[in-house]
């Protein structure tokens, strides 16, 4: 159960030539919000380019897996401090998934639920977030 921090100031980050930029396919700014990523396991570079695309200020990440120095293990804490919660259904035990929903709820935070890893989900997962639709919808995407 960690959190690392991700700070991002622009999304015109350098292309290494391996990854591939993401271009917006909805409407919506994160400027001057911090976006938690809970369970991202492999999918750390996804979803920073889909925040970075949508001008987020921080990616927090939690992953109960991850071990590391200056990374915080309460999901309460990690919850506190961000603005949109994220939970990545595919990577994340059931039990921490419902706890962080419930604990998003509680401190009355922006959440929402993929289970698929592609940019396309995780942008309409923030959507729904940032729009107060249902946590959850199914995400039928193929992902390569």
């Amino acid at each position: 159960m960690t959190e690392s921090h991700t700070n991002h100031s622009t999304n015109g980050r350098k292309n290494d030539g391996k990854t591939k930029l993401f271009k917006p396919t909805m409407d919506y700014d994160l400027s001057g919000k911090k976006v938690l990523m809970a369970g991202y396991g492999d999918h750390k570079a996804v979803a920073e380019q889909v925040v970075d695309a949508h001008n987020v200020d921080e990616l927090c990440l939690y992953d109960e897996k991850t071990r590391g120095k200056g990374i915080q293990t309460n999901l309460n804490k990690a919850i506190k401090h961000a603005d949109v919660v994220l939970v990545m259904l595919n990577s994340i035990s059931h039990n921490t998934a419902n706890q962080a929903i419930s604990i998003a709820r509680e401190q009355k935070k922006l959440v929402a639920a993929t289970n698929v890893n592609s940019p396309l989900a995780i942008e309409q997962a923030i959507s729904r977030a940032l729009n107060h639709q249902p946590i959850y919808v199914p995400s039928h995407h193929v992902v390569e």
